[in-house]
């Protein structure tokens, strides 16, 4: 088992930093990514059915639940009425609305205050209330993660919700011949901070326990657009000799990729022989100085038709991904928030500030 897990180590450690891309499967929706803006805000089993759950994205306070049906629904956290925290209610399952724990009132999925204490009637007024009704937002499921799409809505039309279809999907989540596992983090520092590291090949060597420490500089570089704010930088990286990967399955170069989609997605492959491990990041800022960072870590190698031996493998996969975080959030942690800028000294720091650029721009949008 060791000798397994020491293999493991060695792929999923490359994995969380480098990638290549899969151009057959390339199933995204370019047109809508400069107005990207979904969010992965949990995994579906945190969010109870019929028990709202209060998340944070920019310090904005928002209350999610789910009903029996899993359709999941997303209002402002603050009542208009005495700025009670709705997620501190419950949920009305007759109506599925989100009921304040101060006084009653009771909102439904769009953000309509629809009852007020003493009624036996619901309001069904679709004209928005500044006075008593909240924004709505809109809410997705996609293979176990939930998204929000960050724009509070306010008027009910057709014509102004956000198809789930505009979310970014990565390749891998079509492909039946792929298990993965789910992780995250809590970071002390900015989201574009920790995007950044997801995306920067210099860390490599000095940061995680199996990087090239004599060759910490990939042999060859490569950067291209692949569409607005997608951009996708291709490297030859050298393994370690000491490393299972060259031990066991004499690969001496490795051929990966980065990438990242705006706002706060990045995509790591590493391709070895006819197997390919992939890590998809998603960053959500909660505060300024407090990020969640939720990762989906893919693989097509030791996967099997015997679930036993698939749990085994990714409970494995859990724990070297666990590990590769905690090596990162120990140097991102301690970074000096007024000075995480930097400078760009090296062609190595091309994809980072390619992205950091494209990110101040989405930001000023």
């Amino acid at each position: 088992m060791n000798y397994i897990i020491n293999l493991l180590h060695v792929l999923f450690f490359f994995n969380s930093v480098y990638g290549f891309t899969i151009k057959d499967h390339f199933r995204i929706y370019e047109p809508h990514l400069l107005n990207h803006n979904w969010y992965v805000i949990g995994k579906t089993t945190e969010f109870p059915t019929d028990k709202p759950h209060k998340i944070l994205l920019y310090d904005t306070p928002i209350a999610i639940w789910r009903n029996k049906d899993n359709n999941f629904a997303g209002v402002s956290d603050i009542c208009p009425h005495r700025g009670a925290s709705l997620s501190k209610g419950r949920i009305d399952k007759h109506s599925n609305c989100i009921v304040c724990p101060y006084h009653t009132f009771k909102y439904n999925k769009k953000g309509r205050m629809v009852q007020t204490p003493g009624q036996s009637t619901l309001r069904t007024s679709t004209e928005y209330n500044l006075k008593t009704d909240v924004p709505y937002y809109k809410v997705s499921v996609f293979n176990d993660w939930v998204y929000l799409y960050n724009e509070p809505m306010y008027e009910i039309s057709p014509f102004n919700h956000p198809s789930s279809n505009s979310i970014w999907r990565e390749p891998e989540s079509y492909d039946p011949s792929y298990k993965y596992v789910l992780l995250d983090k809590i970071f002390n520092i900015d989201a574009r901070t920790v995007s950044e590291n997801s995306l920067d090949i210099l860390h490599i060597s000095e940061v995680h326990t199996f990087g090239n420490k004599k060759r910490p500089r990939p042999l060859s570089d490569k950067i291209e657009d692949i569409g607005p704010g997608h951009v996708k930088a291709t490297y030859t990286y050298e393994t370690s000799k000491d490393s299972m990967a060259y031990k066991i399955f004499n690969v001496k170069e490795l051929i990966v990729e980065n990438e990242y989609i705006l706002p706060h997605y990045t995509v790591a492959r590493v391709k070895f022989g006819i197997y390919t491990n992939t890590i998809i990041t998603s960053a959500l800022p909660i505060e300024n100085n407090k990020t969640r960072l939720f990762v989906k870590a893919y693989r097509n190698n030791w996967v099997f038709n015997f679930d036993p031996l698939n749990i085994i493998f990714d409970k494995i996969t859990e724990n070297m991904m666990e590990k590769t975080l905690n090596e990162d959030k120990d140097v991102i942690d301690n970074i000096y928030y007024d000075y995480r800028e930097g400078n760009f000294i090296t062609k190595y720091d091309e994809l980072v500030r390619k992205y950091r650029e494209d990110y101040e721009k989405y930001i000023k949008k």
